[in-house]
């Protein structure tokens, strides 16, 4: 008779041993589809981030690109009318025709500068006046 408690003892320990492994699977496979889903979120989180980013990035270099342009033409149109450029100019216009190159501007300004390059560098007399 004893042999039978031992047995029945073993078995429910058995069985309870089985189903404390089984629920402790289940909590630990619950958790990983728990931080699953966090690490998911954070990633989408992530890339919308990033897409705003670059919008935003984007949004910059053409308001960069729509005031370099109108200051490049400001400028080089200014110098055409007078008939010649200062110093300070040139060095102003290259620095942000390079600039205005490197954040993809188009050829519209190109033949405003190659014009800008011809103009005469002076000081104060207009091209078609007499000093």
């Amino acid at each position: 008779m004893e042999i039978n408690y031992i047995q029945l003892a073993l078995g429910i320990f058995s069985a309870m041993v089985s189903g404390l492994v089984s629920f402790i699977w289940w909590k630990i496979k619950k958790l990983d589809e728990r931080r699953e889903e966090a690490l998911q979120k954070q990633r989408e989180e992530h890339e919308r981030a990033e897409e705003n980013l670059k919008n935003e990035i984007l949004s910059l270099k053409e308001g960069t690109l729509s005031l370099l342009r109108n200051e490049l033409v400001e400028t080089m149109t200014a110098c055409e009318e007078i008939g010649f450029k200062r110093i300070y100019q040139i060095d102003n216009v290259t620095h942000m025709m390079k600039a205005y190159k490197s954040l993809g501007g188009n050829g519209v300004t190109e033949s405003l500068f190659k014009e800008f390059k011809e103009l005469p560098t002076g000081s104060g007399v207009k091209r078609n006046e007499k000093p």
